[in-house]
Formats: C-alpha cells, structure tokens, sequence
C-alpha cells in the first residue's frame, strides 16, 4: 500500500541566518568550523541522517557539530564574553543597542505558564511596565488550550503592545526560548502565529532589547509577574471549575 503521508519540507537556510546562528546561538568564533558545518549539512540537503527533514535545521546544525568534535577529537573556539555577577541581569542578544535619554524609555517584565501535562492545559500570563523606576502598569490574563512556551511569547507581546508609539522598551524574561525565537528576523516553525503579531504588535516602537533574569533567583518585578502569570493561570481554573496544580 502506497503511503501518501507528506513529508514536512525542508527548510534551507541562507548563509547569514546560519552564520547569525552559529555566532549567536552556539557561540561559535571558529570561521573554518563553521564552514565545515555549512559543508555537511548542505552535502546532504539538509536532511536528518534517514532522510527526512528535520523538525527545525538549528538540530541539524547541532548534530553535525558533534559530529565534528567526535571526528577531530576536539571543540571549536567560542566566542569570549564578558562575564556577569550571578546578581545582575544577562542580556542575551549581544548586540548592544543604544537607548537615547529622551524621556521614551521603558521597561517591562513579564512571564507566562501553563499546566502543560493537564487536559486543559490552562494557563496565565503577565506584566509590568515600568518608568523612572515607577509602576505604569499591571496586567494577566488566562487562557485554556495553550502552553508555557506561548504564554511567555504572549506576556512579552501584551507588554509591548501596552507601550507608547516611539518607545524604547526593554524586556526583562526568564524565558530564553522567547528570546531566541522573538530576536530573530525569520519566522520559527513553532508559533509562527505569535512571531508574526509580536512584529506587529512592536512595529509602533523605536527599539526593543531583551534581557534574561533568572527565574526564582529573588528578582523583585521578575517574581511579582511569576505571581501574576500563575493568579491568572488559578482564575481560569476558578471559571471553568478546572483542578489546580501545584506551583509550576
């Protein structure tokens, strides 16, 4: 019997989204590696071993550098940077923008979750938008039929949309998948619904940079908005007469 099951397409990306890739997200500082990846995996179409494509050619990247260092017996060079005390925040995206001293400075911190094992799967999400130190804003807001990962997205997406045309926001998150995802100029292949209104919700902005803060590391706004997530997260539950979970 024939199997008419469509394979997903593979996606080929351009040289300067996998060169953005490398550096950024794996940190790589090593030219001749990096061109080796780029060798192997376009030897081979950019398919998985089997043939088939692969759920996203970030994985296959990944792969073919542990091929390498298993095949060389060594790592790659990474790229060197600027250690942080465990107190401060880490700012992600490398690329150190600017804000101006015009009075149009923001700063917002949110957070999403989800009871992602549940039927419901209900979750909340949060933020605080900040100026000159000082509370401008509190919102959540819950939902059923989602998971962390779009809570968080829809948090960060809530809070720049909450922001005045011509504002420079910055982003505090504990979530480092919205950061990688959110700072790309590709849409991903998880969520692309939420890329898009991200870029349209943030279009009327001047400047967006993203920040990590550890989560539960006694952040006073990063726990304020953790608290607001998970009290939306327990009103859905309330409406809808779900079981809560614990903490998560």
């Amino acid at each position: 019997m024939k199997n008419n099951k469509k394979q997903p397409d593979v996606y080929v990306p351009t040289r300067e989204e996998f060169d953005e890739f490398c550096a950024h997200g794996m940190k790589l500082d090593d030219k001749e590696w990096i061109d080796a990846i780029w060798n192997l995996a376009s030897k081979v179409g950019w398919k998985k071993k089997n043939g088939e494509a692969p759920n996203h050619w970030h994985s296959l990247v990944s792969a073919y550098n542990g091929v390498l260092i298993a095949k060389r017996g060594r790592k790659p060079r990474l790229r060197v940077t600027k250690k942080v005390p465990q107190h401060e925040k880490t700012i992600i995206n490398e690329i150190e923008e600017t804000f101006p001293d015009n009075g149009l400075h923001y700063v917002a911190y949110t957070d999403g979750s989800c009871d992602n094992l549940s039927q419901t799967k209900a979750g909340g999400a949060a933020y605080v938008i900040l100026k000159d130190g000082e509370i401008l804003k509190v919102k959540n807001h819950g939902q059923l039929n989602t998971s962390n990962n779009r809570m968080e997205l829809l948090a960060i997406i809530s809070a720049v949309n909450a922001c005045p045309d011509g504002a420079y926001v910055d982003i505090y998150t504990d979530s480092q998948y919205c950061i990688l995802v959110l700072s790309k100029s590709y849409k991903p292949k998880k969520n692309p619904d939420l890329y898009e209104l991200y870029k349209k919700c943030s279009a009327h902005l001047a400047g967006v940079r993203f920040h990590w803060v550890k989560g539960h590391n006694g952040d006073k706004y990063n726990e304020m908005v953790d608290n607001l997530a998970y009290g939306a997260y327990c009103d859905i539950c309330d409406q809808y007469n779900i079981e809560k979970s614990k903490r998560h």
